[in-house]
């Protein structure tokens, strides 16, 4: 049996079977790179010019099945192609100018630069006869890898536009000018309302527009005891002052001055005119005093001073002193708390306290009213006193209780 040949030592530009990696293609056509490289690295390449391929060993040929089983591919099929080198560019003729060759004496391609100013994309150039990754060297072909640029995707904004004003200057002046123009607006406007202001208060309080008029004054009241020319005289005063500025407060105090004036109203009437309304004080009793009778109204305030008294009124004999004022009030709140038909029929009044006050009607009969409390009540039960058939004749009716009222 012969013994085993020996393998031939290898030359450059040899071939020699591509190794394959796991995934069955081989090792070559692997990209170790990214980018442009993968696309380099997958293009077929032609031999270079007097490289020829060698045959495998007769060691390697002797193991296809276990290389079929090892690279995925059916027993017996074919190798796949070597790829072919690129030929390298004709030489410059003699004499030519020649500028300094861009490739370096490695025999590797420089990487290609862009001249349309893109930004870099990062590309690496790997060569063919290296693989990337590994320790072991390649016998060089020559061969070289044309790699194309690739441009970078477009940058699409999701986001609002700014839109840079070409006429900056002109807004703001414009900007400016509608300032001024809303505040030259304003303030027309306040000295629009200021010279209106101005003109209605003139009007109002200074003009005699609104001036107040005699010829316009209205004085009304009840009762003869009031002098109403001294009424017209007091508030005549006044002619040519503005309504506005007239106090009708001030015309109060001046008209109560007045003699026998119980009450005084002073209303406007616009544009130059008053309306004065007079309540007089009316006499409801008489009381004795030096030198005739003394007229008084409800009020306990004298109205005037008479000779005789009058019949129609009621004589209080209570003394107009001072000391029993409290008795001369209680007798005339009395007065004032009967119905108008029985007070026509009292004759006089007297007491001797604020508690005990009597009234004396012109028929003769007295009557004992007590105190000026539960007036209304004691009205009634003397009118049903007096009606009835059993008291009718009774010459004293004691009302000062009202629930226990006595006849005799």
């Amino acid at each position: 049996m012969k013994p085993p040949a020996a393998p031939r030592p290898r030359r450059d530009g040899d071939g020699e079977p591509a190794r394959r990696g796991t995934q069955g293609a081989p090792r070559e056509q692997r990209p170790a790179q990214t980018g442009a490289s993968r696309t380099a690295s997958s293009r077929a390449v032609r031999p270079a010019k007097g490289a020829t391929a060698q045959k495998p060993a007769a060691k390697d040929a002797q193991k296809p099945a276990a290389k079929a089983s090892r690279d995925g591919r059916p027993q017996g099929s074919r190798p796949p192609a070597q790829p072919r080198p690129v030929p390298p560019p004709p030489a410059a003729p003699r004499g030519a100018t020649s500028k300094k060759d861009p490739t370096p004496k490695s025999g590797r391609p420089p990487a290609q630069r862009s001249t349309s100013g893109a930004p870099s994309t990062g590309r690496v150039l790997v060569p063919t006869g290296r693989r990337a990754g590994s320790g072991a060297t390649r016998p060089s072909t020559g061969a070289q890898v044309q790699v194309q640029p690739v441009r970078p995707a477009p940058t699409v904004s999701t986001g609002k536009v700014a839109v840079l004003s070409t006429g900056m200057a002109e807004r703001l002046a414009e900007q400016k000018a509608m300032r001024r123009h809303r505040l030259v607006r304003r303030v027309a406007a306040w000295t629009g309302a200021l010279a209106v202001l101005l003109g209605a208060s003139w009007v109002l309080f200074a003009s005699s527009l609104f001036a107040f008029d005699p010829d316009h004054l209205v004085v009304e009241g009840s009762g003869t005891t009031v002098d109403m020319a001294a009424v017209v005289a007091v508030v005549a005063e006044h002619e040519g002052t503005s309504l506005a500025l007239l106090s009708t407060s001030t015309i109060h105090d001046e008209v109560m001055e007045v003699q026998n004036i119980r009450d005084v109203s002073v209303v406007r009437q616009w544009p130059t005119g008053l309306a004065v309304e007079v309540v007089a004080r009316e006499p409801v009793a008489s009381v004795p005093v030096e030198g005739g009778f003394a007229l008084l109204d409800r009020d306990a305030v004298t109205v005037s001073t008479v000779g005789e008294a009058p019949p129609e009124l009621p004589v209080i004999a209570i003394p107009l002193t001072g000391e029993d004022d409290r008795t001369l009030d209680a007798a005339l709140e009395v007065l004032g708390s009967l119905p108008p038909e029985l007070t026509a029929e009292v004759a006089s009044i007297s007491a001797a306290t604020q508690d005990a006050v009597t009234l004396t009607l012109r028929d003769g009969v007295v009557v004992e009213w007590g105190a000026s409390s539960d007036s209304a009540l004691k009205v009634q039960v003397l009118a049903t006193l007096r009606s009835n058939e059993v008291s009718a004749a009774s010459q004293v009716f004691d009302v000062s209780a009202p629930t226990f009222p006595i006849t005799r």
